[in-house]
C-alpha cells in the first residue's frame, strides 16, 4: 500500500494522504490505523479513530467523486479531510 506522509516544520505536523484505490484489503485499513495510531502518539495524543472511522471515510470520500483524503496530525489534535478532485 502506498501512503503520502509529509512532515510540515512549520507548523509542526505531519500530513498523511492516503488514496482509496490503495485500501482494498482489510490489511490494509489497520495499516492505516496504525500509522495514523503511531504518529498520534509521537504527540501524546489520543486519535480517537477506529478502522470503521476509517472505512466510513473511504466511503465518503468515494461518494464525494474525490480519490484520496488526508491526515494532519499535530499539538492541535487529529484533523481528517477529503481532497476533492483537481
Amino acid at each position: 500500500m502506498k501512503v503520502d506522509v509529509d512532515m510540515n516544520l512549520d507548523s509542526d505536523s505531519f500530513i498523511i494522504t492516503f488514496n482509496i484505490k490503495n485500501l482494498k484489503a482489510d490489511k490494509d485499513y489497520e495499516v492505516a490505523h496504525e500509522l495514523v495510531s503511531c504518529i498520534c502518539g509521537d504527540y501524546n495524543i489520543d486519535p480517537e479513530l477506529s478502522i470503521e472511522d476509517i472505512v466510513g471515510l473511504v466511503h465518503d470520500t468515494k461518494e464525494s467523486g474525490a480519490e484520496e483524503f488526508t491526515f494532519e496530525i499535530s499539538e492541535e489534535g487529529l484533523e481528517a479531510e477529503i481532497i476533492a478532485k483537481k
